[in-house]
């Protein structure tokens, strides 16, 4: 059976007021003041790494080993330093080139920039549980479409990172490791995935899940940095939102609500239906395979009043 996801998203309202073209000069600043913060700490970890190398080289034997080891950890950090601050740059232009701020809410600017420095087609991050996550952000309407597969198909790449594991596959690979995901993602013309954990302090906060078209994927070491980078700006940029607007969500996660109506509709149908919350989300994610159709599009159905599934 092909599944042909529709690409077309609902409209939906913003739930924020457009930001001034000062609300967008604030936040763009703030954006470049983390990144240069972030230059400074890998000239840091630099200076330190070159200092414990030379220490390695030229101090007594018995302690060779451990300065090789402090060298290696801050060359490590300077990696991860580098690559939020180039995340930073890359959402402050793109800040600037949307100006006005004026954002359709169905693409995240953080998962666009993710997607631009990782040379990738699409990107895309969960938060909360991957079956049923609170926040999707997605850099376009294809990654959507891929979240939407992976809940749908019941595995996939992000939802397999989420458990704390960095995954990567491409061509026939992609197809043999998820057989459903995989087919129903190359309609959608992806080639090469590759996903690892959203973590903050041992904690799995979600996945960060890039995609390609040509076959080719970050590797581990790339796509585990990016997903450091992405949780470190994820908590820095919690606070630079100007008073009254929410342009700091928007802007770099996309709008929420997207999942928000999945969520109220899977409700629904739990009352309507006398099962489960689980068993509504299944029955939804079966509604949308069997109409080859977008979760979101289907919940917006069953949230305006139609009556899409038996009543118990």
């Amino acid at each position: 059976m092909r599944l042909n996801i529709s690409l077309a998203q609902p409209r939906r309202k913003l739930l924020c007021v457009p930001p001034t073209d000062r609300d967008v000069r604030a936040h763009t600043t703030s954006i470049r003041r983390r990144a240069a913060k972030e230059r400074e700490r890998a000239a840091y970890c630099h200076a330190r790494a070159a200092r414990h190398e030379t220490q390695a080289a030229t101090g007594a034997e018995s302690l060779r080993l451990m300065y090789q080891r402090l060298a290696a950890l801050y060359r490590g950090a300077r990696s991860r330093h580098l690559m939020a601050a180039e995340m930073h740059e890359s959402l402050a232009v793109r800040m600037e080139v949307g100006r006005d701020g004026r954002a359709d809410g169905t693409r995240s600017e953080l998962m666009t920039a993710v997607a631009d420095v990782l040379h990738s087609a699409s990107a895309l991050a969960t938060v909360g549980r991957p079956a049923r996550a609170a926040i999707v952000a997605a850099s376009d309407a294809t990654a959507q479409a891929c979240y939407d597969l992976e809940v749908v198909m019941a595995e996939g790449p992000a939802a397999f990172a989420a458990r704390g594991v960095v995954v990567a596959a491409a061509g026939p690979e992609l197809l043999e490791r998820w057989p459903r995901y995989g087919p129903a993602a190359a309609e959608l013309g992806i080639r090469a995935v590759s996903a690892a954990p959203l973590d903050l302090a041992g904690v799995k906060l979600g996945a960060l899940c890039v995609l390609g078209r040509m076959g080719e994927v970050p590797d581990a070491a790339a796509i585990g940095l990016m997903a450091e980078a992405v949780t470190r700006i994820l908590v820095a940029n919690t606070d630079i939102a100007g008073p009254g607007q929410d342009l700091g969500s928007v802007r770099l996660l996309g709008e929420a609500g997207t999942q928000a109506v999945v969520h109220q509709a899977i409700g629904m149908i739990s009352v309507q239906c006398g099962c489960d919350i689980d068993d509504a989300a299944d029955l939804l994610a079966a509604r949308a395979f069997a109409d080859g159709r977008s979760l979101v599009e289907i919940a917006h159905q069953v949230v305006r009043g139609q009556q899409l599934f038996p009543v118990g």
